[in-house]
């Protein structure tokens, strides 16, 4: 027999005389309603400052990229300026320099006095150079006038064979230009091409007006420095003052 089982009825009898415990605490409607607006408060507010915070970093991701956008294009801005300047002060550096020489030419009586003025004008500029100055005959040949050069001239010969292949150049088309010796050893008589290499030619037609030619100026360098554009934009500016001071003194 299975003992400490209770019948169903005496449960039921035994719960009718057990007390109910009820809440007796009356409920506060007015504080819980305070309580809930206030959770609501604090939730609105976490909220507004979540998406104030995402407004904010989207503003100062925007002020960072703008930040860059202007540095960069301040240094952009910085480095044009300061190419500008080199430019204008070596535009300037040139000016001044043409403007002495052709001061120089108007105390030039002879046609050497010219050639020696145009000679220091590229020494003063760029360094020692050699130098063939040619003048056109009455027979509009161009003939060696004088040679130039630091300690001392090369010999005829070698001037003669240097400069003949640039005569036949500018003769074709009659303007200034540059020319490595090296590169365009073929042109050149077989006697001197040992002595191409290292050499840099800036050749100057003498012309007093268009079309009219009444002399060249050849200048080289044997492994020194070589001819630059610098130096191209002087001889484009003293060619026409020396041929107006060579023409002068006819």
């Amino acid at each position: 027999m299975i003992t400490g089982l209770r019948d169903p009825e005496t449960l039921a009898e035994a719960s009718q005389h057990r007390p109910v415990e009820l809440m007796t605490k009356p409920l506060d409607v007015r504080r819980l309603a305070g309580t809930v607006r206030e959770a609501l408060a604090r939730r609105g507010q976490d909220q507004r400052l979540r998406r104030r915070a995402r407004r904010l970093r989207r503003l100062a991701g925007r002020v960072n990229r703008q930040r860059k956008r202007a540095l960069k294009q301040l240094d952009t801005t910085c480095a044009d300026l300061t190419v500008a300047y080199r430019t204008l002060s070596g535009q300037l550096s040139l000016h001044k320099s043409v403007i002495a020489y052709q001061s120089e030419l108007l105390a030039a009586p002879t046609d050497d006095d010219v050639f020696r003025c145009l000679f220091r004008t590229f020494v003063k500029a760029s360094g020692g150079v050699q130098g063939v100055a040619m003048v056109c005959d009455q027979n509009a040949e161009l003939l060696v006038a004088g040679r130039f050069g630091v300690p001392q001239p090369d010999n005829p010969a070698f001037c003669q064979a240097l400069v003949q292949p640039v005569v036949d150049t500018v003769l074709s088309d009659p303007r200034c230009l540059l020319i490595d010796a090296q590169d365009e050893a073929d042109r050149f008589d077989e006697t001197i091409r040992r002595y191409l290499p290292g050499i840099s030619i800036l050749a100057i037609p003498l012309l007093p007006a268009e079309e009219e030619m009444i002399g060249l100026v050849v200048l080289y360098r044997k492994g020194e420095q070589p001819f630059t554009d610098a130096d191209l934009a002087i001889a484009e500016l003293v060619g026409r003052p020396t041929a107006v001071a060579i023409r002068r003194n006819d």
